[in-house]
């Protein structure tokens, strides 16, 4: 009985079994497939099949093969003994000979075997059909049972070995070739090509195999791979696995496509078949892509998200995801949906999440897998960052009870999650008793203020060192006891004569009422008291200078008493004098202030003083020079101090009679007026005492550089500027005109300088005016009024240039005049106006006469050639340049011409008639716009008359 079903008993590569609606099923060892299946096998790829009872059946790689019974379940060891053929069937095979017949395709299947070429292809060697029955496999070779091994397609009969037992059947006497339908399979992504021989199955006509020929119809390159076919037949199939068609196959899915070949014998005879090449689908691993890392804190956002994308080139395969460990982390867990969206869920209760220390890091690490669903996957590591965050230290509050004016001790004691180093510092101190604080330990010390009871408090915040921080708040209850009541001493001081009050202030920490008693009157006074408030007036005796005191004795009515003393200092008093400073007025630059200084209020000025002088106001160091002093006409030492002042010694006595003289420099620098203030301070001792400070007083000057107002009295210090514009001249029409401004004296601040150009030109005779001040182009301000400024710096005298560039235009101008007007402005140092009227204006001329910038006009006259009689002649005239002014054009009539030849010209410009003017000497006039270079048309009427004058020659001379 024939076998239902065989085992596939081993693998190698990748294997497929196809049914009847062309699917493709995977093949696995271990699996039973019908008897009569269709198998396929990959390049590379071999399977072993094995039926009940029979040997094992192996297919080779690039294998199309329906199983057969003959191939599962060949004939027994019975059937090996050879029958002898008979002779009815040998006459059959010689008679198809004879009639030129095929005996293979006329008479019955013959018994066969494959074997295999050199090629890797396979040779089917037929046996004359007496011998049908025969099976090689079971012939007794003294060996075991063979393996059936079904090999490559056809590679040519020269590829048999010598020895091979093959009985080559005998060619028919006239044959025409048959060529069949060839068919093979390649899978995707296959490195070899897919090679077989046509001729496997096909007819051969006249001639030997040698004599034929295979041709390929049509082109050698598909839709999916390049086909090599050679003469012999043999041909090789080489995949384009990089096309996208290809790449897109899922497992067992298929692609077609056909080549067309003809067979031609040895005399030209013909036959055409196809070679059909099925492309099988791989597996092709998915890949996958996307967000594989995260972050957390630590008790923050707990949960973290990602997205992995997964591509595969098989678009039909159905994906699955899945995480490793069961998605259990170190310190979350993790989880995939179906569309490869990824979750981290951080458990913030896990104690080794709360032991992380501020900015550790740690990672918690799975593995995502894709399944493609045909043994293809990928995986992704998701990696997720955890960062440890401050735990705040756990401290408690602590109570204490202590009675009056004794210490309490004690520790404040934090712990930490973190196991961070803890520390202590005093946040608030008690207010009503002193701590003593070890911040390394907590330990503490409380003393309460003394005689002091009630509650007090202190905080202490314990600190990890890393941001985390809590308060303990120690609480002390101080027991009160029997307190003596507190108070002050106290210290007046007073002039002779001069009373002083105050107040005896007494404190009680028990709240007890106070009273208050003399219990020592002064000796040098008189004292008024009150006692119940502690009140008191002390009055020194008349011309008592020195020392006294008075005691007060501060009762609570509980035996609790305090003594106040008051100590009493009386000064003497002096008589302090008074400084005066004249001023000194306007004084030329140049030369010098003199101020005079008296004192009044002297007497008690018995020893020589310092007076101290002081030099400032709008000056600087360099307006100045060092003063002199004179006293009663005899010069002192003044001495230069260190601050800028300068001081002398006054004798004592002296109260008048002193002049400071001090000089002022005479620079080129223009200031205007300048304050200069003198500043005289008295110091010094005296037999009273001291002198207070503050004795002073300031006398004023000006230091004037101006020009004077009175022309009798000249101010030789003058040093108002001038301000003198050059005059740069002709200017070729083109080029820039280049102005300098120099300054007769330089001003001690910025000051502006404003210019306007003028003269014969229009707006667009120039350009912008540039401004250099040293070489380098300072910013212009255009005013909108037709002015410009730019600022001059402080100091500056010259190495000022105005350039104004011109225009080179088209339009005869001749000599425009140019002028620059400048102004100078502005206020000196100390707030001065520059006086008005500091102006100065330089010329120059734009000229286009001659030179690169020349727009001279021309004058042309056309030719109206001939003109015939009782015709205008019509003379065209153009200016080689237009002028900016009305011009005339005077023209003269000549040549052959006689009066009666020609009427009244007429002139228009630009279409339209102008006036024409008869100057009575034979020429005509008339007036040209400015601007026109063209369109003037004087056209001179000729006449008709009766008289034969053949060509007469008609001239116009015009003159511009």
């Amino acid at each position: 009985m024939a076998a239902q079903t065989v085992l596939v008993t081993k693998l190698t590569g990748q294997a497929w079994m196809r049914g009847p609606d062309g699917n493709l099923t995977v093949l696995h060892e271990g699996m039973r497939i019908p008897a009569d299946a269709e198998i396929v096998t990959a390049s590379g790829s071999t399977v072993q099949l094995q039926a009940d009872g029979q040997p094992p059946l192996i297919v080779g790689e690039n294998q199309d093969v329906h199983l057969t019974a003959d191939l599962i379940q060949p004939p027994t060891v019975e059937e090996a003994a050879v029958a002898s053929p008979a002779n009815a069937q040998i006459d059959q095979i010689i008679a198809a000979i004879n009639a030129g017949q095929d005996p293979f395709d006329e008479l019955d299947p013959t018994a066969a075997t494959l074997s295999g070429g050199s090629e890797g292809g396979s040779t089917f060697v037929r046996l004359s059909s007496i011998i049908e029955a025969v099976s090689p496999l079971a012939l007794e070779y003294g060996r075991s049972a063979p393996v059936t091994t079904v090999l490559p397609l056809f590679s040519g009969v020269g590829a048999l070995a010598d020895n091979t037992d093959q009985v080559t059947p005998p060619q028919p006497v006239t044959s025409i070739p048959q060529a069949s339908a060839d068919s093979g399979v390649i899978f995707e992504d296959a490195v070899s090509a897919l090679q077989g021989n046509v001729l496997a199955n096909d007819k051969l006509g006249e001639g030997v195999l040698a004599e034929h020929r295979v041709v390929l119809v049509g082109a050698d390159q598909g839709l999916y791979g390049k086909i090599t076919l050679n003469s012999d037949g043999s041909y090789s199939y080489q995949l384009d696995s990089s096309l996208n068609a290809v790449q897109a196959l899922g497992v067992g899915e298929t692609l077609v496509e056909t080549f067309t070949y003809t067979l031609v014998d040895k005399d030209g005879a013909s036959s055409t078949a196809t070679l059909t090449v099925t492309i099988v689908g791989t597996n092709d691993d998915p890949v996958l892509t996307g967000k594989a890392d995260g972050a957390l804190a630590e008790d923050g956002v707990s949960v973290v998200t990602g997205k992995l994308n997964v591509a595969d080139v098989d678009i039909t395969d159905t994906h699955s995801w899945s995480v490793s460990n069961e998605g259990k982390g170190q310190y979350g867990s993790f989880s995939v949906d179906q569309n490869g969206e990824w979750t981290y869920v951080l458990n913030n209760d896990d104690p080794k999440v709360q032991a992380l220390a501020e900015g550790q890091k740690v990672t918690d690490t799975i593995t995502v897998t894709v399944d493609d669903g045909h043994g293809g996957t990928a995986t992704q590591a998701i990696t997720v960052t955890i960062t440890g965050t401050n735990d705040l230290p756990v401290a408690p509050n602590y109570q204490h009870t202590t009675p009056e004016d004794q210490p309490v001790s004690g520790k404040v004691t934090g712990t930490d999650p973190d196991g961070d180093t803890l520390t202590y510092t005093v946040d608030k101190q008690p207010e009503h008793g002193k701590l003593e604080f070890n911040p390394t330990t907590g330990e503490y010390t409380y003393t309460p203020n003394e005689n002091y009871n009630g509650p007090d408090q202190f905080t202490v915040i314990v600190d990890d060192g890393h941001g985390g921080k809590t308060t303990s708040v120690i609480e002390i209850g101080v027991t009160p006891v029997n307190d003596a009541p507190l108070v002050p001493n106290y210290e007046h001081t007073t002039p002779e004569e001069q009373p002083v009050s105050g107040k005896v202030v007494g404190t009680d920490v028990d709240g007890d009422n106070l009273t208050y008693t003399v219990n020592k009157q002064p000796e040098n006074g008189t004292l008024v008291f009150n006692p119940t408030t502690g009140e008191y007036t002390y009055t020194p005796n008349e011309n008592y200078n020195g020392p006294d005191q008075f005691t007060v004795i501060v009762d609570d009515g509980k035996g609790g008493k305090a003594t106040s003393t008051i100590n009493i200092g009386v000064t003497p008093v002096l008589d302090v004098p008074t400084i005066t400073v004249s001023d000194a007025g306007d004084v030329n630059e140049g030369s010098s202030a003199t101020f005079n200084i008296s004192l009044q209020n002297t007497v008690d000025l018995d020893k020589d003083a310092t007076v101290t002088l002081k030099l400032d106001g709008q000056i600087e160091t360099a307006d100045h020079g060092a003063p002199t002093v004179t006293i009663g006409g005899q010069t002192v030492q003044v001495t230069a101090n260190a601050d800028g002042t300068y001081s002398f010694t006054l004798p004592a006595g002296t109260t008048g009679g002193i002049v400071v003289t001090v000089p002022t420099n005479d620079d080129v620098v223009f200031e205007g007026r300048e304050q200069m203030t003198l500043t005289a301070t008295l110091t010094g001792e005296t037999s009273s005492g001291t002198l207070p400070s503050g004795i002073s007083d300031s006398g004023n000057a000006v230091i004037v550089d101006t020009e004077s107002t009175d022309p009798g009295n000249p101010n030789p210090g003058a040093d108002v500027p001038t301000l003198d514009v050059s005059d740069p001249g002709n200017v070729h029409e083109g080029t820039d005109a280049k102005f300098d401004i120099t300054l007769g004296k330089a001003v001690d601040a910025e000051t502006t300088i404003t210019f306007k150009l003028g003269g014969d030109i229009e707006g667009d005779d120039i350009g912008t005016p540039v401004v250099t001040i040293g070489g380098a182009t300072v910013t212009l301000v255009n005013n909108g009024n037709g002015t410009y400024s730019f600022q001059v710096p402080a100091g500056t005298t010259g190495g000022i240039v105005v350039t104004v560039p011109t225009t080179d235009d088209a339009v005869f101008e001749g000599s425009e005049k140019l002028t620059l007007e400048a102004t100078l402005s502005g206020k000196t140092a100390s707030g001065v106006d520059l006086p008005a009227g500091i102006t100065d204006t330089g010329n120059a001329a734009i000229v286009d006469s001659q030179g690169p910038g020349a727009d001279v006009p021309t004058l042309d006259v056309s030719d109206p050639g001939n003109v015939h009689e009782g015709t205008d002649a019509k003379f065209d005239i153009t200016l080689g340049k237009a002028v900016d002014a009305e011009t005339t054009i005077t023209f003269k009539l000549g040549g052959d011409i006689e009066g009666d030849d020609i009427g009244t010209p007429v002139v228009t410009i630009g279409g339209a008639t102008v006036t024409l003017v008869n100057n009575g000497n034979g020429t005509y006039s008339f007036q040209v716009p400015a601007g026109t270079t063209g369109g003037i048309v004087v056209t001179v009427p000729t006449t008709d008359d009766a008289v034969f004058e053949g060509s007469e020659k008609l001239t116009l001379e015009a003159t511009l």
